[in-house]
């Protein structure tokens, strides 16, 4: 009996140290968990990513260690235009706060972003679609996640390139930024850029209208060859004094995504206004595209030549540069003169040509007007026909003179009347001459149509001799009287 009791005590007693032993466990977990669960804690806030951002326009405060919520935009004071004083590092002073209304964080949860100047228009997309005006020279705007700031600095257009002698920039940077949180909590900025195809508008492949090219995108404004979505698409709208823009609305939602646009028209001046706007701006930018038209040439062989209608001269036009030439017209025009034709049509080269003929005398013009509303001059001078009228006395007192000869008249007549019948066959000669000039040949032979001075001779010295004439005999044969 004695035994049993002893072994009961001591079940018992190994049973209480066995029970302290299990206590003083449990209470060192107890009192070692806080701090094991305060670090995985302290660890897993250090590494998740902000959850907003604060951008202003001065130097802002570095962002705080806790991760924001949202993402706070200011501008400077709209009279003075200068960033705000400096503030302690981790310190979001109370005038970077956001109104209740516009989505305004909880302190500590914002991360500052500084603009350099007020831009000239801004507006809000939130993620929920609804768009809304801004002002951030005031407490500025919060974005969350999903949300996107749209805004209009307040600069011009900037070239990034432009070629040597060219009239129109191949490269522009818009003057529209986009702003948004990342998934990281950090600010990404990208800029609206334009590139023109081509130079500007040159004649279509049809050759009836002009046409151009215009591209569209957005690039980050830090990496430019970084590609991400926005959180949201922007509308851009595209209109010209043009008769097609194709396409004029579009969404732009990604950076180094390029938007084409065509635009087309039958008639354009020297530039042509095309007008770019986002859905932001009630305004909108202009821009001004060079025109480049086919070359047309007028050039006249001879350039100079005798007046008074006793020469003319072979025009020539010829458009370069002009697909599909064949079959359009060009339209001629001159001061003075006659020109043969006045509407010339151009041959599968692009050439056409007509006559012009001498009135008067001094400097004339000729102006051609072509497809695609080109233009050319060329200048013809009429001069005075001094050599014409020498070689042609001369043609008809030698041809007198040889017919005074061939016929007797130096003995039988009298000198008087031998220069008399001289003169008047020099007077014929040159009727013969001018006539044959200005196209109307009053001899019955074939004679080319030019052939210079010579030809002029010729003609005044067959016209004194009275061969081959198409008139009748000019001079009356005296009647003796009858016996």
């Amino acid at each position: 009996m004695s035994e049993w009791k002893a072994g009961a005590r001591d079940a018992r007693a190994a049973s209480l140290v066995a029970l302290c032993s299990a206590l003083l466990v449990a209470h060192s977990a107890v009192a070692a968990s806080p701090r094991e669960g305060s670090a995985v804690r302290v660890a897993d806030a250090a590494a998740s990513p902000p959850e907003s951002l604060v951008v202003q326009v001065a130097q802002g405060a570095t962002s705080p260690s806790r991760a924001p919520e949202s993402l706070i935009i200011q501008a400077p004071d709209s009279e003075s235009e200068s960033p705000p004083a400096p503030r302690a590092a981790g310190e979001v002073p109370e005038e970077t706060s956001v109104p209740k209304e516009q989505g305004e964080p909880r302190a500590g949860e914002q991360k500052a972003v500084t603009l350099q100047q007020a831009p000239a228009s801004a507006v809000v997309l939130r993620s929920d679609r609804q768009a809304m005006n801004v002002d951030l020279t005031g407490r500025g705007v919060a974005l969350r996640k999903g949300d996107l700031l749209v805004t209009r600095t307040k600069s011009e257009p900037r070239v990034l390139s432009q070629p040597q002698g060219a009239a129109t920039p191949t490269r522009i940077e818009l003057p529209y930024q986009m702003r948004f949180m990342d998934e990281d909590g950090e600010a990404r900025t990208s800029k609206l850029v334009a590139e023109v195809g081509g130079g500007g508008f040159r004649i279509s492949s049809e050759g009836s209208t002009f046409a151009a090219q215009l591209f569209v995108a957005l690039v980050d404004a830090e990496e430019p060859a970084a590609r991400y979505d926005l959180p949201q698409p922007v509308q851009v709208l595209v209109t010209g004094a043009v008769d097609r823009v194709s396409p004029d609305l579009f969404d732009i939602q990604r950076t180094n995504a390029w938007s084409t646009i065509g635009l087309e028209a039958r008639a354009v001046p020297e530039r042509v206004p095309v007008k770019i706007r986002a859905s932001i701006d009630p305004v909108g930018l202009e821009l001004s595209l060079q025109v480049t038209r086919p070359d047309l040439v007028v050039a006249a062989h001879p350039s100079v030549i005798q007046g008074f209608g006793l020469e003319s001269t072979e025009v020539l036009v010829k458009a370069e540069g002009l697909p599909k030439a064949k079959g359009q017209v060009v339209l001629l025009s001159a001061e003075r003169g006659r020109l043969s034709e006045t509407e010339l049509v151009l041959d599968e080269q692009g050439v056409a040509k007509t006559e012009l003929r001498s009135t008067g005398t001094g400097p004339v013009v000729v102006a051609a007007r072509g497809p695609a509303a080109t233009s050319a001059t060329s200048t013809v001078r009429f001069q005075w026909p001094v050599r014409f009228l020498l070689v042609a006395t001369l043609g008809g007192a030698i041809g007198a003179f040889a017919g005074e000869l061939r016929g007797g008249g130096l003995r039988s007549k009298r000198p008087i009347r031998v220069a008399l019948d001289v003169l008047g066959g020099v007077l014929l000669g040159l009727v013969v001459a001018v006539a044959y000039a200005a196209g109307i040949s009053l001899l019955a032979l074939e004679l080319p149509p030019t052939g210079g001075e010579a030809l002029v001779f010729t003609v005044a010295a067959l016209g004194a001799l009275g061969i081959a004439l198409k008139l009748p005999k000019l001079t009356k044969t005296a009647t003796q009287p009858s016996p």
